[in-house]
């Protein structure tokens, strides 16, 4: 509260032995996704872009999972067909752990078309340009 402080991270909450007391789980990874795909479109109008994740909404605005998941199948169909701005694209993703949060943000990412790439290979994509507007890359 002193330092005006926005940002509180939670998992760093520990006891008196150093142990987390707040876990995240695979609901947070979910909804994670969901807004980032969401601000994406969201945040391409005002650069000039159209594109497919414009149609989705935040989180609260689904009524159920199975809800927000279909407008995701929907977005992964859009861009199956049309492709995305030759602007976005390499749109690469990276998943740096597997846990519950990691888990839950893949399963949503599971949705869209991508191709894996190796870490290695991600800079060789820019150098290269070895990329489709067809898909995203999963970094791993």
């Amino acid at each position: 509260m002193e330092r005006q402080a926005t940002l509180i991270d939670y998992e760093k909450i520990l006891d008196g032995q150093g142990r987390r007391l707040v876990f995240f789980g695979r609901q947070a990874g979910l909804a994670g996704m969901i807004d980032t795909l969401g601000l994406l479109g969201s945040a391409s109008p005002w650069r000039g872009l159209k594109n497919p994740f414009s149609a989705i909404r935040q989180t609260i605005g689904y009524a159920s999972l199975v809800e927000a998941k279909e407008a995701i199948q929907k977005v992964g169909w859009e861009i199956h067909k049309q492709g995305l701005d030759a602007s976005l694209v390499p749109l690469v993703f990276a998943f740096t752990g597997y846990g519950h949060v990691s888990q839950g943000a893949k399963e949503i990412f599971d949705l869209l078309p991508f191709e894996e790439v190796a870490p290695a290979r991600v800079k060789d994509l820019f150098k290269k340009s070895h990329y489709s507007t067809k898909k995203s890359i999963n970094g791993l």
